[in-house]
């Protein structure tokens, strides 16, 4: 079932309606502890909740989300789509678009949450939301 989650970094004024509206047509909202701000997640989507010790692997925050939009970007290459990085915008692009959001916490180095790469889930969902801050024209699938 479709859901959406509000991270850490912003809150419910990135939903466009009520909540109320939103458990009218069976979507649920959940505040989590990751970064980020309001995403959605449902059917068609890929998602990846990767756990690793960032002690153990010798990365910082910042550059592991910057592999995590690697792999992404190679992953969308295996199709023949150019994704890349915009800076100060955790996630993959295409086009004018972003086809990845990117949310993660850590405590005590451990990773939590992840990714949500869309493949072909229906964007009208997010019309309900500013995903990450902005306008819901920006989803691409």
């Amino acid at each position: 079932p479709p859901v959406v989650t509000i991270g850490r970094f912003r809150g419910e004024e990135d939903l466009t309606v009520p909540p109320e509206t939103l458990a009218r047509e069976g979507i649920a909202v959940f505040h989590t502890n990751r970064g980020g701000g309001v995403t959605y997640h449902g059917p068609g989507q890929l998602i990846g909740y990767p756990i690793l010790n960032l002690k153990e692997t010798g990365l910082g925050v910042r550059e592991y989300i910057w592999k995590l939009e690697a792999v992404i970007i190679k992953l969308l290459l295996t199709s023949g789509i150019n994704g890349y990085r915009i800076a100060g915008y955790p996630g993959v692009w295409v086009g004018e678009k972003k086809v990845c959001s990117i949310g993660i916490h850590v405590s005590r180095y451990i990773t939590m949450h992840g990714f949500a790469l869309n493949i072909s889930n229906d964007l009208r969902y997010f019309q309900y939301i500013r995903p990450c801050g902005l306008g819901s024209e920006v989803m691409t699938s």
